[in-house]
């Protein structure tokens, strides 16, 4: 990694070569994002549920961040998927699909009042919060009863 510093001390990166090294405290973002991504994939996989739809199958978990890895790292093995993400931390649904799938992710999440690409789209579901809500609800008061 070749870098020039300027007058005010930034370092600009110029070029990067196969001896890149992350100085300490880019490794350390690194590590954090990369526990935050296997926290949120156990979480995925935890919740995940597949149902068939016709020639496509529809897959949904919740997340606790980074759909889009999720999605990436399902997408690996799935064909003809999508994937349907509750995130927990941006309180959003996140739509994804396997590359091999050809459904317009923009059209469905039009439908559900979002918007996005035909490949990566996303919206908002305010009544799933209160369905999540309620069933917390139930099943804290059956353990208080």
């Amino acid at each position: 990694m070749r870098v020039v510093q300027r007058a005010d001390d930034d370092l600009l990166l110029l070029a990067v070569d196969e001896q890149v090294t992350y100085s300490p405290r880019m490794a350390a973002a690194r590590a954090r994002v990369e526990a935050e991504i296997a926290h949120s994939l156990a979480v995925a996989n935890a919740s995940r549920t597949e149902r068939p739809l016709g020639q496509a199958t529809l897959v949904t978990a919740v997340c606790d961040g980074h759909p889009s890895e999720i999605a990436d790292a399902w997408g690996k093995t799935a064909r003809n998927t999508v994937f349907a993400l509750y995130d927990a931390k941006s309180l959003a649904v996140s739509l994804r699909r396997s590359p091999d799938c050809m459904v317009d992710l923009s059209r469905l999440a039009a439908s559900l009042g979002g918007g996005g690409h035909a490949a990566a789209a996303g919206c908002e579901l305010p009544d799933l919060r209160r369905v999540l809500a309620e069933a917390l609800a139930a099943r804290i008061a059956r353990a208080l009863t």
